[in-house]
């Protein structure tokens, strides 16, 4: 398994695992990145997105934005493949993204997730704190 840049090739991809995982499904408005959208993020100097591959196959992936005025980057999306979690593909994905990040000097990470915090260990063990709960809201404009 490695994990590397998301690339332009990966989109169709990205996008079929991303229309089938109910989590990414949080609004009304939208269900998951465009294939645009994904193009245009496989390509930014500014935002890192990973895939994690075996075997020629995408197992795993991660989609950040980022806000360099601010420093804030948000974890947008998180997905490993059910028959891999707990086999360090996740983990891989989460070292790689936080060394690329502080490697373009942002300071700050966070993330929305829909898990009952007892289901969060993971993020625990890669010493993200868990926040207040909240509601996700959204407009499109």
């Amino acid at each position: 398994m490695r994990v590397r840049k998301l690339q332009k090739r990966d989109v169709p991809a990205i996008i079929k695992i991303g229309r089938s995982v109910k989590e990414f499904d949080i609004s009304k408005l939208g269900k998951f990145w465009t294939k645009s959208q994904l193009e245009k993020l496989a390509i930014s100097k500014v935002d890192v997105c990973l895939v994690a591959e075996q075997d020629g196959k995408i197992v795993g992936f991660t989609i950040t934005t980022a806000n360099r005025a601010t420093g804030k980057v948000t974890l947008e999306n998180g997905w490993v493949s059910p028959h891999l979690r707990s086999n360090d593909v996740g983990t891989a994905l989460i070292k790689q993204l936080l060394q690329k990040l502080k490697a373009k000097k942002y300071s700050y990470i966070m993330g929305f997730t829909l898990l009952p915090e007892a289901k969060l260990g993971f993020l625990k063990r890669n010493s993200f704190v868990i926040g207040k709960k909240g509601t996700w809201v959204d407009k499109i404009l």
